[in-house]
């Protein structure tokens, strides 16, 4: 499973701990919104080195989509196609489930996600990560019809922390990727990318305690709605690996080298309240803040004066970019630009 738009796949890790307590699970939100709980319990299931979370909060049911004849997949938009949009891309891994799922309501979905590197030629970044979904309701019926109709493409069933877990493999460009599925609680799913992250992941739900990933401190919780459809927050760590195009801002540093003063950034939308979405960056170097502002969003692309891009210094190192994403290509390019600066850039 590949992300077709600027695309993730899920991912999960943790040493099999030498006691654990059984977590009862989530409560399903009888509000328009998760409550602020269960947002911080999710939280408290990624490991501690994850670098970025994304998540998209409920009711939300997964975008309706229809089969071409060549078997891609494409969204059928309703009337909201910028909400629609960011949908699709939020719950992306997630569509794996479409046909078993799609009528089902979402309290919660957030992805964690690590270790970026550039693939082996074009295509999507690699990373490691995670996407967990908290339903409305029970989905056990649900989880044995998805287990049965994919009977076909199951490559293996493993046993991870307790749970059973079903292995797929896709091909993308030059790299195969590989997919685990889970469902650990009865009213929820996990899709990963990375079998260690996983059991990190199954460890956690099942009591495990441990620092949790982007603890509240971070300077970024300051400046991101967590009860907002859509948010996001990057906090930049050093891989050790080959980093993404994006570590650091060096997308838009004179040089094209990291930053190294930079600290992360905070993304919010709720298109159903405003069509302006909000990403403030963090560095302790102006010119990187400067540099943002000259050249993150190429002027010369559809969509990007439409944006109406405007920038206010939220406090010292904090940068606040508002932009309106009211036209349908407007919101397309920035999803692209976004979801690079979340470390899950497109390599053309």
């Amino acid at each position: 499973m590949t992300r077709n738009c600027f695309v993730l796949v899920a991912v999960l890790f943790y040493v099999l701990p030498a006691q654990t307590q059984t977590a009862p699970p989530p409560q399903a939100a009888t509000a328009s919104s998760p409550s602020r709980e269960l947002i911080q319990q999710m939280l408290s299931w990624f490991p501690a080195d994850t670098e970025t979370v994304i998540g998209a909060t409920g009711p939300l049911l997964m975008p309706n989509m229809s089969k071409a004849p060549d078997g891609l997949l494409s969204i059928e938009y309703s009337a909201d196609e910028v909400r629609d949009t960011f949908k699709e891309c939020s719950l992306l891994e997630l569509l794996q489930l479409i046909n078993n799922f799609k009528d089902e309501p979402i309290v919660a979905a957030i992805e964690g996600s690590r270790n970026f590197s550039p693939p082996s030629g074009l295509g999507m970044a690699m990373f490691q990560g995670a996407v967990i979904a908290v339903f409305s309701d029970d989905i056990t019926t649900r989880a044995s019809a998805f287990l049965r109709d994919s009977a076909p493409t199951i490559i293996r069933t493993e046993r991870i922390q307790g749970q059973n877990v079903t292995v797929f493999k896709q091909k993308s460009e030059e790299d195969v990727w590989t997919t685990y599925v889970a469902f650990p609680k009865p009213n929820m799913a996990v899709v990963a990318t990375d079998e260690g992250y996983l059991q990190a992941v199954l460890t956690r739900i099942n009591g495990k305690q441990g620092e949790r990933a982007l603890p509240e401190t971070l300077p970024e919780w300051k400046y991101v709605n967590t009860q907002a459809q859509f948010w996001a927050v990057r906090h930049f760590q050093n891989s050790g690996g080959k980093a993404c195009l994006t570590s650091g801002f060096s997308s838009v540093t004179p040089d094209r080298k990291p930053d190294k003063r930079a600290i992360g950034l905070a993304f919010s939308f709720d298109p159903d309240k405003s069509k302006t979405a909000t990403v403030t960056y963090l560095s302790g170097d102006e010119q990187t803040l400067q540099a943002i502002q000259n050249g993150l969003f190429n002027p010369h692309e559809p969509g990007v004066s439409e944006m109406h891009a405007r920038y206010r210094e939220a406090q010292h190192g904090a940068l606040e970019g508002a932009y309106n994403l009211e036209k349908l290509e407007s919101a397309r390019y920035f999803i692209l630009v976004l979801e690079a600066l979340l470390g899950h850039e497109i390599y053309l």
